[in-house]
């Protein structure tokens, strides 16, 4: 076969395979007959917070890493018993972040910068369970120590139960009355 006679032949067969690729493919009146029902509701249930998030930490520094580390180790010691002895409990009580890091000093340009001490920051994050507590808490994280206080954010212990209730409620609200 030449090179002519197959493009003779080839062009065709393309020509067929293209015709019969829609005959394959499923169209919607082919399957049974489907008919949907879509519905839009809306369910809103309150309550107050029962709980109180608190990120809140003890930052020092010192000449060496060792007296930095020994500062900040007391400063937060007295937090953490402070917390305890307010109720709440060692669970409730987590670190987030600790870090020790050197503090520079920077010299007129072009001259290269030097460590004059480091800084040592130790941050928790304390779950408040009674909201009545909030004012009192933070006054004593303060005054024993804590100079960080990052956020302060209310929530609830049970967001699950809150959003199944909204759910029943949105789906009594759908129904046709």
């Amino acid at each position: 076969m030449t090179l002519n006679a197959s493009s003779k032949f080839i062009a065709p067969m393309l020509v067929l395979l293209a015709s019969a690729i829609p005959l394959g493919a499923p169209t919607l009146a082919d399957g049974p007959d489907r008919r949907t029902i879509s519905l839009t509701a809306t369910g809103v249930v309150k309550t107050t917070p029962d709980k109180v998030d608190i990120a809140t930490g003890v930052t020092t520094e010192g000449q060496t890493a060792r007296a930095a580390l020994d500062k900040n180790t007391a400063a937060m010691s007295n937090v953490v018993d402070g917390l305890k002895e307010a109720g709440i409990e060692p669970k409730d009580i987590q670190t987030t972040n600790f870090s020790i890091s050197p503090v520079y000093q920077q010299r007129k340009q072009g001259q290269a910068a030097f460590i004059t001490g480091y800084r040592v920051t130790n941050s928790v994050h304390i779950i408040v369970r009674d909201t009545k507590k909030l004012g009192g808490i933070l006054d004593k994280v303060v005054s024993l120590g804590a100079n960080q206080i990052g956020s302060i954010s209310f929530g609830v212990s049970e967001p699950e139960r809150l959003k199944d209730e909204a759910r029943k409620q949105a789906m009594r609200n759908a129904a046709p009355p």
